[in-house]
């Protein structure tokens, strides 16, 4: 995603029936077997009494959670051939993960890449189509070369998705689900009335942020929002996860914590139940990648010992199983700390890092450095 916000134009595309244009070998389709009687097949039909046919899958079969590995795999064998000649179109290939999302400094270089990838993958058979820009320039010279590009979203009244976020590319804003408790702002302790901060003399981080279940924000809407619960609608904003196998999915966490639980406002969100929903995800294809940060005292109990090592999720957590988090940049005009340790190191990391090369690993050995209170907590990537 930050490879998205580098540079001044950002664009993206996708490859039409991306997982269909990836061929099975003959030897291997003997794994992908199927039944069905042959046809005309009658209503209510005894198969007991009707000889039925084995068929075998020549594609990859939709919905499989291997399919953007394989993607990756086909993409990354295919443009070998053109890495000297389109360096830099490879290189946005190679990482290609179901959207291809990128940005560029200027028009004629967008454009010029878009048409050298649209050829690498157009030899193999992949059409790379319905590319977005927040440029009308880029967008105008894309109509000029015959390429497939998106109407904006206001005009086509369907929602453009990248990576499983809402990208509103007329007024270049990226729509998140925001579950928080709108407590602080607006507070009467507040010396800065309406006004955020989580640094000393730091910018204000409340406006402009989306608030979506404030009034609402419990261990059940919490799990819905995450399973995609359509029982949400009329509650809060009724923003929940629509996201699927290619995508990848962050969730951050912060308040109090007790072994076992983490703390809402006025209840408790078992381990047992972040798990389950987490598995729910995994077993219903909601997610690529999954990757949660908690700040919360004895955090560590969360996920050790539950959370199943091979589906994808990567964990970190402020403290362990059995000590607390602690507070950081006390503010003696607001008699109040500002920030938690685990938090701030991890934000301020981002900030100064280059995101689109620091591995999550990285980020985790600095702010376990940094964190010297508690004994911050990951899992294995």
């Amino acid at each position: 995603m930050l490879r998205f916000r580098l540079h001044k134009i950002a664009f993206c595309a996708d490859i039409q029936r991306a997982f269909l244009e990836i061929g099975i070998a003959k030897e291997d389709r003997q794994f992908l077997k199927f039944s069905c009687p042959p046809p005309p097949r009658p209503p209510n039909l005894d198969l007991s009494t009707h000889n039925v046919e084995t068929f075998r899958y020549t594609r990859v079969t939709f919905g499989v959670k291997c399919s953007p590995f394989l993607l990756a795999a086909v993409i990354r064998l295919h443009i070998e051939k053109y890495i000297n000649k389109y360096k830099r179109a490879c290189k946005m290939l190679n990482e290609l993960y179901d959207n291809l999302i990128n940005s560029t400094s200027n028009t004629m270089e967008a454009l010029q890449l878009s048409e050298e990838m649209i050829h690498i993958l157009g030899e193999k058979g992949m059409n790379l189509r319905r590319w977005a820009t927040i440029s009308t320039t880029l967008h105008k010279a894309w109509k000029r070369a015959n390429i497939n590009y998106w109407k904006a979203s206001e005009v086509s009244g369907v929602p453009l998705k990248i990576l499983g976020i809402i990208w509103d590319n007329v007024n270049d804003n990226l729509n998140f689900d925001d579950h928080c408790i709108d407590d602080i702002a607006n507070n009467g302790e507040n010396l800065t009335r309406g006004i955020v901060i989580n640094h000393p003399n730091g910018n204000d981080v409340y406006k402009d942020v989306p608030k979506d279940y404030t009034e609402d924000a419990t261990p059940k809407n919490f799990m819905a929002v995450l399973k995609g619960d359509e029982i949400l609608a009329g509650v809060g904003s009724g923003k929940v996860q629509k996201s699927g196998p290619s995508d990848h999915v962050f969730v951050y966490f912060a308040d109090h914590g007790a072994p076992g639980l983490i703390a809402f406002s006025a209840d408790e969100l078992s381990a047992m139940d972040l798990n389950r929903t987490i598995n729910y995800m995994y077993e219903n294809n909601m997610y690529g990648k999954m990757v949660i940060y908690i700040e919360a005292c004895k955090s560590g109990s969360m996920f050790g010992n539950i959370l199943p090592n091979n589906i994808n999720v990567y964990t970190t957590m402020a403290a362990n199983s059995e000590e607390s988090s602690y507070a950081c940049y006390f503010d003696g005009k607001r008699d109040i700390y500002l920030g938690d340790s685990y938090s701030v190191n991890w934000m301020e990391d981002s900030d100064q890092e280059v995101l689109t090369t620091e591995t999550l690993q990285k980020q985790f050995k600095i702010v376990k450095k940094e964190t010297t209170e508690s004994k911050c907590r990951s899992s294995e990537i």
